[in-house]
């Protein structure tokens, strides 16, 4: 058994701490809990998340033979379309009522394809892209890396579409006019998002395979450390810069946030593993988290608007929270309950 091997074979709970600290931050910033100055940095959680789902699979696939390899990605697949879809059904009264207008405007099959789209492009419940994103990531990656052979390739290639996004995203006003601003616009009108869509997780899911197969190391714990620091200050540069451009179209990715991003996730591989059991329930509860507040933030605010008068930021963010929570609970309790191992995996898919 590999040294890689037998690191999993007992989970380590510092990445399901990492995912829940994860998991707030992408609550925050979607519930505006954030002095403006935290924003940026608060963009490391969804390319973190990426390489950790990345790492995780591709380290198991590692020392597999092809055929294993293949079993390993087909199961990955299908584990995540069930989380997807067992939300997406569970999730589509509230769907429907927030996004009545996108999916029921037109015609039957323009209503087909805006739902399709939302589900391979986008978000078809809140805030929900980054779950097909990965899976289309993880395939993409996969397949390339089987074509091309030489991973400076595919890096080269993810590192670029990378880029694409970031111009699509915070540096929109800076590409006006051109021929990739022309090319961005014709895609999105097609397809929908770029920024929020596969697109996005393909250069995270190759440096977490990177980091799975050993290829991407770092030695001295200091110099990481400096690295570090002199990344969230560059990220920090950059993101007063795009606020000056004004006129951007989504500050969602930033160029500074791949060498911080990465710095970070090699850091985070140079602690120590620490083996706690009960981690897990943290990993259950940030899936929960990840797949329900986009649908109970509006909920949140609608409870906050009626009982409570004076506005108090933090508010949104812990009642959505406390939902997510309450969600995961009844779940867990339902299935310790429950004798049916039927219904067991039925809710063994929520997360």
């Amino acid at each position: 058994m590999s040294e890689n091997s037998k690191a999993l074979s007992k989970p380590d709970a510092k990445y399901d701490l990492v995912k829940f600290f994860l998991s707030l931050l992408v609550l925050a910033i979607h519930t505006k809990l954030y002095s403006m100055i935290l924003y940026p940095w608060l963009r490391i959680a969804v390319p973190l998340f990426f390489m950790i789902s990345a790492y995780f699979l591709f380290s198991k696939m590692r020392d597999a033979s092809p055929d294993k390899q293949k079993v390993m990605l087909k199961k990955f697949v299908i584990r995540n379309l069930q989380l997807y879809f067992s939300w997406f059904v569970i999730l589509l009264p509230m769907t429907i009522y927030l996004r009545k207008e996108q999916y029921f405007s037109g015609g039957f099959l323009e209503n087909a394809w805006a739902i399709l789209r939302s589900i391979l492009f986008g978000s078809s419940f809140v805030a929900s892209w980054f779950i097909m994103a990965t899976i289309i990531g993880v395939l993409i990656i996969y397949w390339l890396c089987r074509i091309l052979k030489k991973d400076l390739f595919v890096l080269v290639i993810s590192l670029v579409v990378f880029c694409i996004v970031t111009l699509a995203s915070s540096y929109e006003s800076v590409i006006a006019n051109t021929f990739l601003f022309t090319a961005i616009t014709k895609y999105k009108a097609v397809f929908g998002s770029f920024v929020c869509s596969f697109p996005a997780a393909l250069f995270w899911v190759f440096i977490g395979k990177l980091c799975a197969e050993q290829k991407l190391r770092f030695k001295s714990t200091g110099l990481l450390i400096a690295l570090i620091i002199c990344s969230c200050g560059a990220l920090f540069a950059e993101w007063k810069f795009v606020i000056s451009l004004d006129g951007s179209y989504n500050n969602d990715s930033y160029f500074m946030l791949a060498p911080l991003c990465v710095l970070l996730f090699l850091g985070i591989q140079k602690i120590k593993p620490t083996y706690w059991g009960n981690s897990v329930y943290l990993r259950r509860l940030s899936t929960i988290i990840y797949v329900t507040h986009g649908s109970l933030i509006p909920i949140a605010g609608k409870l906050i608007s009626i009982f409570i008068k004076v506005k108090i930021s933090f508010l949104p963010f812990l009642v959505t929270l406390l939902g997510s929570v309450a969600i995961y609970l009844f779940i867990e309790i339902i299935n310790k309950k429950c004798s049916s191992k039927r219904i067991g995996k039925i809710l063994s898919m929520l997360y």
